[in-house]
């Protein structure tokens, strides 16, 4: 059945090609050149010749109308015919931008990264610039192209990640398509329709005694890049703190003589809270205190260390060296377990964690709440 006019149509490619069809359709007509005018005639013949010839010629330009040609541009290419068909019938329900065909992807995050990504607090500009290395598969795919199959197959491809990682892919997701549909690059938001596999959860297991052991007795050892941050992993041990609040505390925050420190946590509303400083971890502390930083914790120079070095140039290597299988996450779940075992007032543990909304810029936390803190956190046995 023949396409009515100017919807396009579809050509079979010369040539041994991968996707020979190809979808066309019209964006304007170049119109014929204007026949030439002849009334500079009406002065050089007698006035029944020049009719006789004018008649003459109009009837000429009747019979050889010359019809406008059609400007054609491809919206794409494709391995069968029906698939062309199909992008051609989508390009006539919701016709498009031609110009904004190309853009892939990337050049999307790229755009997004730019007006919107970077101004994000580290946490979670990094759920972005994380999830986007994950998509690499996606990276160079036109926007038009790239179908509800191609993002369930980067998601299936982390389905043993954790529901969080899988979740921070699907953000991204509908970030870069919100922002393809709201400028008209493509139609269909394929991203709401991403399943996320459910991943078994894991059995929280603490660090041990000997492992704890290990961590003390090791305070100066390095990785092979020479990173010196085994204090960091014993304060987050004695404290319960996240690696995102450890790496974050300033030194100003830090009051060593009542011991106590300020945190201010960005992942919950309770997460702004006072931590204790356990009498064994007074000397780690003062050290990092007199090295005078701004942070608590720095690199040589004084420049700061973020979630990603941390791993890759400290964590890491610590795992494999002492043979210490967990993330510095379960640093925060052996905190609880130890202060549980411990027999500290539960009520004090959590607000300690940030498991209690409370505000650090209130007066309730006086000389007496502090001195509770202290007490209490040196029932700690580890």
């Amino acid at each position: 059945m023949k396409n009515p006019n100017g919807y396009g149509t579809i050509k079979k490619l010369n040539g041994a090609r991968r996707r020979p069809y190809g979808a066309y359709i019209t964006t304007e007509y170049d119109m014929p050149e204007a026949w030439p005018d002849i009334s500079f005639l009406a002065d050089a013949l007698p006035p029944d010749l020049f009719r006789d010839v004018q008649q003459r010629y109009e009837s000429f330009k009747l019979a050889n109308i010359q019809p406008a040609k059609q400007v054609q541009k491809c919206i794409g290419t494709f391995e069968n015919k029906r698939d062309a068909m199909l992008a051609l019938a989508d390009y006539n329900r919701t016709p498009y931008d031609l110009d904004n065909s190309e853009i892939t992807f990337s050049e999307v995050y790229n755009i997004l990264y730019e007006r919107e990504f970077k101004e994000l607090k580290t946490s979670m500009r990094q759920v972005y610039t994380t999830s986007f290395k994950k998509c690499e598969i996606l990276h160079n795919m036109k926007m038009r192209e790239i179908k509800l199959a191609h993002l369930q197959g980067v998601m299936d491809k982390y389905s043993e990640y954790s529901t969080s990682a899988q979740t921070n892919i699907k953000i991204l997701f509908h970030a870069i398509f919100n922002y393809s549909i709201e400028n008209d690059i493509i139609s269909r938001d394929y991203s709401k329709f991403v399943k996320i596999s459910p991943t078994p959860e894991k059995k929280k297991k603490p660090f041990s005694k000997k492992e704890i052991q290990a961590i003390r007795e090791n305070l100066e050892w390095a990785s092979p890049s020479g990173a010196h941050m085994m204090d960091i992993v014993l304060v987050m041990l004695y404290t319960g703190m996240r690696i995102s609040e450890v790496l974050a505390v300033k030194c100003e925050d830090v009051h060593i003589a009542g011991r106590w420190i300020a945190v201010h946590g960005t992942k919950t509303a309770a997460a702004d809270r006072i931590v204790p400083i356990h009498r064994d971890i007074i000397p780690v502390i003062q050290a990092r205190l007199d090295a005078g930083g701004e942070l608590l914790f720095e690199r040589a120079g004084g420049k700061e260390i973020n979630y990603q070095y941390f791993m890759a140039n400290f964590y890491n290597d610590f795992k494999k060296c002492f043979g210490i299988d967990k993330t510095p996450h379960a640093c925060r779940h052996t905190f609880i377990s130890l202060a549980m075992a411990s027999e500290m007032n539960q009520v004090l543990i959590r607000k300690m964690v940030g498991h209690t909304a409370t505000n650090v810029t209130e007066m309730t936390y006086t000389h007496a709440y502090i001195a509770d803190l202290v007490r209490e956190i040196d029932k700690l046995k580890i």
